[in-house]
Formats: C-alpha cells, structure tokens, sequence
C-alpha cells in the first residue's frame, strides 16, 4: 500500500497500525527476496555449477583440450616409470603408459644400415659389422573405417535329364528383408548413436567421407525396423525384471514432433525400469515410450510384479503401494541433493546450517553401506538395524523440530518437507537386504539417453522413440552384463531373425550369451 506522507494520520492508534502494517509488508518482501535469490542461485548452480558428486570441470577444457594440458604433460612419456607425484600426506607413483593391447595385429617396418654403413668405420680394419639385436618401438596406428560388401551367393541345381527339380541354397534370414545393411552395419549405426551418442546427421557424413552415399532418412528406418525386430526380447527381459524382488524405476521427458492429437512442443516421457539385486547378480534395464506420465503406465509395465520398488516420490508412484504384494523404497540421493542445492545457493560459512546438518547425517548413513557392500543380504540388514536406525532416529528428530521453525516456502523448509513426507519410503531398506539406499543405480542407466538427448534434441515420430528404447534397452542391459555392445547387437541382428519362436529367446539373454560361442552368418 502506497502511504501518502503528507498527510499522516495524527490519531496514535492509527498511527501505530499503519507502522505494523508496513513492518509486516516489509517482512513478506524481505522474504521474497530471499526466496528469489535463493531460488535463482539454485537455478544457476543447476544450469553452470558443478554436481552435487562429481569434481568441478574446466569447461574450456571441453573445446581446448590439446592447448589446455601441452604445457602440463609430456607429450612424449616413457612406457616405464616409477616417478613419484607428491600427494597430501604420501607420495604416490606414476603409472607409465600402458602397452598397445597384444590382440591388435603388428605391422613391422624394419630399418637397416646400408652396405656402407655395416663396415667397419676403423680405417685399420674394414670388416662387416656382425648384426647383435635390433631395438623395437611401437606406435599405434589408426585406419580409418574398412566398408565391405557381403555376396550372398546361392547355388542352383537342376536334373539334366528331365530339366525339372530345380533346387537352389537357402539363405539366412536377414535383418530387414531386401535391405543392403547387415547385422554388423546396423549394430555399428546403432551403437554410434545409441552408445555414443552421435546423431545419424553426423553419421551421414561420416559415410560420405568414406564414398559411401548413405542418407540418414535410410538409417532411421533400419533402426526402426531393428526395434520392432527385438520387441519379443525387450519383452522377455521385462519379465525377467519383474521377476525380481527389487526394481527400480525413474522417468525423463523427450520430445516428438510428429505424433497424432499432440503438438511438437508437448513432452513425452521415456520410462526405465531396471532388475535390482546384489553386486554381480543379472542386470536387466528396459527402456519404454509412452506420451504420459501418469500412473497408467507405471502400472502397465509393472503388471505382474510383487516385490520392492525404488524411485522417486513423484507422485505417480503412489500406485503402486495400492498394487497387491508392492512395497516402496525411496531415494537417499534425491534427499540428499536437495538440501545440497541448499547449500549452493546459500553463502559459505554456513557449516552448522539445518542443510549441512541433515547432509553430515546422511554422509554417515552413506559410509555404512560402503562399509557393508560385500555382504550377504541378511548381514547387511542387520547392520543396518544396528548402525544405521540411531542415525535415521536423529534425522527424524532434527527435522521435524526444525520444520517448524523455517519458512515452509524457503528452499530449506521445501528441503524439510520432501524429507518428512518421503520418511516412511527411505526407512524401509533398512530391514531389506537386497535393497539399495538410492536409486542412483536406474539413474545412471538414464543417464546415457539424457546425455544423447543434448545432441538429437527429439524424436521425429513415435515409432522412432519406441525404436530407440528398444535398442538404448539393449545396449545398457549388454553393458549391465559386462559385455561389449556391439558384439552383443551383431549376435542378436545376426540370429534373432532365424529364431523360429519366442521360447528359443534364452539364448539371447546376455548372462546366458559368450561371444566366443557366437558365430555370424
């Protein structure tokens, strides 16, 4: 309220109430500043800070990597060295260059005297040096990309006598029928954009560098058919994480420009669910499209399930507490990076702070399960109940005494609330031994198709997106398994289309899959 200073109220009363009325209106501004500029340095950090777990990067680095580091590293380093590097507290060795892998093949290029230079340089003696050794140095040597045309020649016969009968050699069945990409051209594309994150525009040239007239429009609709052509797999191994006691789930949006009924700008959500469990078990991670974010899909994929589910208190999730035999677990991380976030946007020296507070706590609750990795599911829970409950009963305590005292609005209060209104979620790990702290194991499975995401930007059509989460579904479950991608998809493009019924589908599991008991057509 604008006050007109010349002409006051002379009755005190009134007076006094225009001084607490203004008091007031500058108490609620005050506070909404601090909210704003809160708010904003939250939003800074998150768009040009660094990670809450990740150690700060030189962002000119990422365009100036050679002229960065020239003047701070040897470009000529010894294959052995045991120089030391001086290291708060000790002084640590300097691992030399590690060898050229022995597997790559060898090209030799001797060099030798010449007849002149093998005699003796003695004027008295003149005889032939007698060769002793040689000295032998390696260099790696890259060859660009090497294209070959597969011919698939099938013989015919016929009967010379009655000039009938005539037979002709069956050939495999492809991956796409009367396409001139084979298994290991589509799992090279796929693995190009899927694994590293390169475009098929920029896979275009590529192939155009090496002669090879290749149109991006032509590699999307293999990748489309590819994706339709292990759909039964991608289903098969959404059976086999339901199957499992822990699965953990997490969502991000995508955009599709060409999908009935929605426009381009809307956001559509690819879905990851993954199978749970202890180090070394089978890893299964499924991605899946869908234009929503409601619970119609969560429910969908987790038809079948009984057992615990990991995410985030998005509240789409709460479905599944009302599923038959689900059980939520929440997320430490997320709790965890929201009161960081706290701590970014708030000025240094604020070490005893409710955020640094709640955060020292969970760094406790974080050391207990580094110290009990490597135990069997029945130890862990009781360590947990041992170790990890006094320090859960002191968050619980501290955050609701403090809830009350901070404004519900102020990133710290927010912090607070998703705190006290997740509680019941993040305890229930405690008495699970299969089950994690977080969820930060989905979340790195994502992680790829976000970092793809920053270079496509969108899907152009529905079967597009459905395409990618089968392949990205793929790729990550191969690289989950310790195998290498590629070898895995040229296995599955190479012999899925031969494979007569979904029952023969085991054998593309990759925890039952070796590449040297593979062979291509």
């Amino acid at each position: 309220m604008k006050i007109d200073i010349k002409n006051l109220p002379t009755d005190p009363d009134a007076l006094k109430a225009l001084v607490i009325s203004q008091y007031n209106t500058i108490d609620n501004l005050e506070f909404r500043i601090h909210h704003l500029d809160e708010t904003l340095k939250r939003y800074l950090n998150r768009e040009y800070g660094r990670s809450a777990d990740v150690p700060p990067v030189n962002q000119r680095s990422l365009f100036n990597e050679a002229e960065d580091t020239i003047d701070t590293i040897d470009p000529f380093p010894k294959v052995q060295t045991n120089a030391g590097i001086p290291v708060v507290g000790y002084t640590r060795d300097r691992g030399g260059r590690k060898p050229i892998p022995a597997e790559y093949p060898r090209v030799d290029r001797v060099y030798d005297l010449t007849e002149d230079q093998k005699k003796c340089s003695d004027p008295t003696c003149g005889c032939n040096l007698t060769l002793i050794g040689n000295e032998t140095s390696e260099q790696l040597d890259i060859i660009p990309a090497k294209i070959q045309v597969i011919r698939h020649i099938r013989n015919k016969y016929v009967c010379t006598k009655c000039s009938g009968n005539v037979r002709i050699a069956t050939a495999p069945i492809q991956p796409i029928p009367k396409s001139m990409a084979s298994a290991g051209t589509l799992a090279h594309i796929a693995i190009c954009k899927f694994e590293d994150a390169l475009p098929l525009n920029r896979q275009e040239k590529i192939f155009d560098r090496l002669g090879l007239d290749l149109p991006r429009s032509t590699m999307a609709r293999w990748m489309i058919a590819c994706g339709k052509m292990v759909s039964p797999l991608i289903e098969r191994l959404r059976q086999e994480i339901i199957a499992s006691p822990v699965v953990h789930m997490d969502e991000t949006n995508v955009q599709v420009l060409k999908e009935e009924g929605r426009k381009p700008w809307d956001k559509s959500y690819m879905w990851v669910l993954a199978r749970g469990g202890p180090p070394g078990s089978r890893r299964a991670i499924i991605y899946n499209y869908h234009s929503s974010r409601s619970q119609y899909v969560i429910e969908r994929l987790l038809q079948g399930f009984k057992g615990h589910l990991q995410s985030d208190e998005y509240s789409a999730y709460n479905i599944a507490s009302r599923m038959d035999g689900v059980t939520r677990l929440g997320c430490w991380a997320h709790v965890r990076r929201k009161f960081v976030d706290v701590l970014k946007a708030t000025p240094k020296g604020n070490e005893g702070s409710v955020a640094s507070k709640i955060v020292g706590m969970i760094k406790q609750l974080y050391e207990i399960e580094k110290s009990i990795k490597d135990l069997d599911a029945e130890s862990k829970a009781q360590n947990r109940k041992q170790n990890a409950v006094p320090i859960l009963i002191e968050i619980k305590e501290f955050a609701d005494n403090r809830a009350a005292q901070i404004p519900p609005k102020s990133g710290t209060g927010l912090a607070l609330a998703y705190l006290i209104n997740a509680w019941d979620h993040l305890i229930t790990y405690v008495d699970f031994g299969l089950a994690d702290i977080d969820n930060n194991f989905v979340e790195r499975a994502i992680r790829p198709f976000t970092l793809g995401r920053k270079n496509w930007m969108f899907a152009d059509t529905p079967s597009g997106a459905h395409a990618s989460a089968a392949l990205y579904s793929l790729v990550e479950t191969a690289k989950a398994n310790g195998l290498d991608p590629h070898q895995y998809l040229n296995f599955v493009f190479t012999h899925l289309p031969n494979t007569p019924t979904d029952a023969d589908l085991e054998k593309f599991l990759p925890w039952n899959w070796h590449p040297e008991n593979s062979t291509t057509n």
